[in-house]
């Protein structure tokens, strides 16, 4: 009878080996993708929570502001008018530098990012297959 015992050939040394590099590889490709995830999300909630606590802050804020004003000239009416011009002049300014102030700062931001999250996997990448060969 022939034994069923698997015989180690360097054709099946080499088999076993790429079977364990691409299940490593696929192992480490969904916990990437676990973390990536995880970290947008934790980002996105507390990127919400702070802005609720901001809002509230900063209605309360302005409200006590445009009172102050208002008793200051003696008229609710002129106080809170005067409080809303101040926010068109705002308004106007950061509509007119929105280029220069807003669009191209957050287009470099997520290009940094971008090219950051590339580095590092290409890093991961190079620093894997050096420890699977050695």
């Amino acid at each position: 009878m022939m034994s069923t015992e698997h015989k180690s050939t360097p054709l099946t040394h080499l088999f076993d080996k790429v079977e364990a590099y691409f299940k490593t590889t696929s192992e480490l490709l969904k916990l990437q993708a676990v973390q990536r995830s995880s970290y947008s999300i934790a980002g996105v909630v507390s990127v919400i929570v702070l802005s609720i606590l901001f809002l509230h802050f900063f209605i309360f804020l302005n409200l006590g502001i445009a009172i102050w004003i208002s008793n200051w000239l003696g008229s609710f009416t002129q106080g809170f008018l005067l409080f809303g011009l101040f926010y068109l002049i705002v308004f106007s300014l950061l509509y007119w530098k929105r280029e220069e102030w807003m669009i191209q700062p957050i287009k470099e931001r997520i290009a940094e990012e971008t090219l950051k999250n590339y580095r590092d996997d290409m890093d991961n990448k190079e620093s894997n297959t050096q420890s699977f060969t050695s």
